[in-house]
């Protein structure tokens, strides 16, 4: 996979973090990224990762099943987890900042799945996502390209934004479908502080590439699908067509619902289809910024969300907001695609809603739909 030219980006980022991100909102006041204690530094280390295998087929092909059961995982992986039946994470809030929750997953989740993650960069080097990480695509604004041999993200990733994104969905400790392969799609650079920094044209570019990739892979034995995640709110005559043409092309689009508390409505159509996520909170309520109304299409966690540190390659930091809500559905969808294959994303997206949970009883939803979003496998005691 080659490299192409990049700037910025149009749309606005939907993660709130510290100035170590330098993410934007609409009117949104950034918030405190929390690093763990020294005394908690153990948790993550630098080496703490084998590099990322090839996951291994059965002899008559099918995909073994490898369920696997950790107790060192992140309070939003625990209530993907969690059996319906159980109502909502308890002791939160007060100890939601630890790697210590129950959860179950499949090790071949995101077998043969790409997800495009149309973002910052993301730096490939940390232990989260050692050995994940394609070469990835810039869009033309970016004039400079790296030397030959300088690592992706010492160069490009400029404000943590989408390497945060890219951990939760395949991390190797707070990722959803470990197995997955992330594909960079840089349309941000570390100027990119606010909606003026960027285009509709960068959006729609960057979709394009991932588009180009995905179809260029058709005939790849080892590329089943294409996911898109878009932790940016942009709705641009020229995104919408790429977001269009990607969905017509069998790729699977998520898209970040924003941080702006209003209805999402004014900027899609319900009849618009790709995936929608909203964020909630570890008490099941609709996090106070995220928008709302009937065209979101799912809801995930979102506050005190757990993340890779784009600063070095061990740091686990917290961040919140829809950015960081939609990769979990990224990740519960390239699961969902590796256990019962792929298909339309009309088909998908009925699967995915189908194994939503039901029973949260979602709160201040504002007309949104009750939908927390659930992997497949469940944890076998309340938190």
């Amino acid at each position: 996979m080659h490299q192409t030219m990049a700037s910025r980006s149009d749309g606005y980022s939907s993660m709130r973090l510290s100035t170590l991100f330098l993410a934007a909102l609409l009117g949104a006041p950034l918030a405190r990224a929390v690093i763990l204690p020294e005394t908690q530094q153990p948790l993550i280390l630098a080496n703490a990762y084998a590099p990322h295998r090839n996951s291994s087929l059965g002899q008559d092909g099918d995909v073994r099943v490898m369920r696997t059961d950790v107790s060192d995982a992140p309070w939003t992986l625990a209530r993907l987890a969690q059996d319906p039946h159980l109502a909502r994470i308890r002791e939160w809030p007060f100890t939601a900042k630890r790697l210590n929750w129950d959860y179950a997953y499949d090790a071949l989740w995101g077998y043969k799945v790409n997800v495009y993650v149309i973002d910052s960069g993301v730096r490939g080097s940390h232990a989260e996502l050692h050995g994940k990480v394609a070469d990835g695509y810039l869009i033309s604004r970016l004039k400079t390209a790296p030397e030959p041999g300088t690592p992706w993200d010492d160069v490009y990733e400029g404000t943590g934004h989408g390497t945060g994104v890219a951990s939760i969905i395949a991390g190797n400790r707070i990722g959803v479908a470990r197995d997955a392969r992330i594909v960079p799609v840089r349309i941000a650079d570390e100027e990119t502080t606010g909606p003026g920094d960027w285009t509709d044209a960068d959006v729609a570019e960057g979709i394009e590439l991932a588009i180009k990739d995905h179809t260029d892979l058709a005939t790849n034995p080892n590329h089943a699908a294409g996911v898109i995640n878009l932790s940016w709110l942009w709705m641009g005559t020229k995104s919408k067509a790429a977001i269009k043409k990607a969905l017509d092309a069998k790729m699977h689009v998520v898209i970040a619902a924003g941080n702006k508390a209003e209805d999402i409505c004014k900027y899609v159509s319900d009849d618009f289809h790709p995936i929608i996520v909203g964020a909630v909170n570890a008490y099941d309520e609709r996090d106070e910024t995220t928008a709302f109304g009937k065209c979101i299409t799912i809801f995930a966690p979102g506050v005190d969300v757990a993340i890779a540190s784009r600063n070095d390659d061990s740091t686990i930091v917290y961040g919140e907001g829809t950015s960081l809500a939609a990769p979990f559905v990224s990740g519960a969808l390239a699961a969902l695609i590796s256990t019962m294959g792929n298909d339309s994303p009309a088909v998908v997206r009925a699967e995915l809603l189908k194994s939503a949970n039901r029973r949260a009883q979602l709160e201040k939803l504002e007309g949104s739909p009750d939908l927390l979003v659930q992997t497949m496998y469940q944890v076998a005691k309340s938190q």
